[in-house]
C-alpha cells in the first residue's frame, strides 16, 4: 500500500514518531518510473526491503513543498517553522515566539540545527524573518547569508496572519 500511495503522491516524507536531530528521516520519491530514497535511486526490492526493514513507529505522509520565496534562500531542503505557543487558562492560546529552520547542504535531506542548519527569527505579528543564526564550534554565529546560496536570510513568511490563525484555532481545540 505505501509504494501504491508513492506512486499516486510522488513524494513522501517517512519520520520516525520519535526521533531528534533528523535521525531515520527519509524522503521516498517515485518519478519517470524509477524510485529514489533520499535523491539516490533504488530498484523496486530495494525499496520493498527498505520499507520492511523499518522496525519501528514512522510517520509516513506527503512530502510538504516549501513555498517558492523560501526555496528561493535554499531549495534543496523543504524548511521548517517552529512557534511556541502558550494557553495559560485553556481557553485564550497565545503565540509567543516562532522561528524559521533551513537546512544546508551539510544537513543532507533535513533543517537539523545541531547538523548545520541555520534558524532565523520569525516576528509575531508581522511574520517578517531574519536575524538568522548557526551553530559554528558550539556558538551561535550570525547567519546573514545562506552558506551554499550566497542569499540573503530575510523576508516575510507567506501566509504568515492565516498561519497564525490555523494555529490558534487547532490550540483551541
Amino acid at each position: 500500500g505505501i509504494i501504491s500511495l508513492l506512486e499516486e503522491k510522488k513524494k513522501l516524507v517517512f519520520k520516525p514518531v520519535v526521533a531528534s536531530h533528523g535521525d531515520g528521516f527519509y524522503k521516498v520519491e517515485y518519478n519517470n518510473n524509477k524510485y529514489f530514497v533520499n535523491d539516490s535511486e533504488v530498484s523496486n526490492t530495494k525499496l520493498e526491503d527498505f520499507i520492511n526493514s523499518i522496525n519501528k513507529y514512522y510517520l509516513v505522509t506527503e512530502y510538504v513543498e516549501m513555498h517558492k520565496d523560501l526555496k528561493n534562500i535554499y531549495a534543496n531542503v523543504t524548511g521548517t517553522i517552529r512557534v511556541m505557543v502558550i494557553n495559560r487558562n485553556c481557553n485564550n492560546p497565545q503565540i509567543e515566539d516562532a522561528y524559521l529552520r533551513l537546512g544546508t547542504s551539510k544537513t543532507g535531506q533535513t533543517d537539523n540545527i545541531t547538523s548545520g542548519g541555520i534558524f532565523a527569527h520569525i516576528d509575531k505579528e508581522s511574520g517578517k524573518f531574519g536575524n538568522a543564526q548557526i551553530i559554528k564550534d558550539h556558538l551561535l554565529k550570525k547567519c546573514e547569508f545562506h552558506p551554499d546560496t550566497d542569499v540573503k536570510i530575510e523576508g516575510t513568511i507567506p501566509f504568515w496572519r492565516e498561519t497564525c490563525e490555523k494555529i490558534i484555532e487547532i490550540s483551541k481545540y
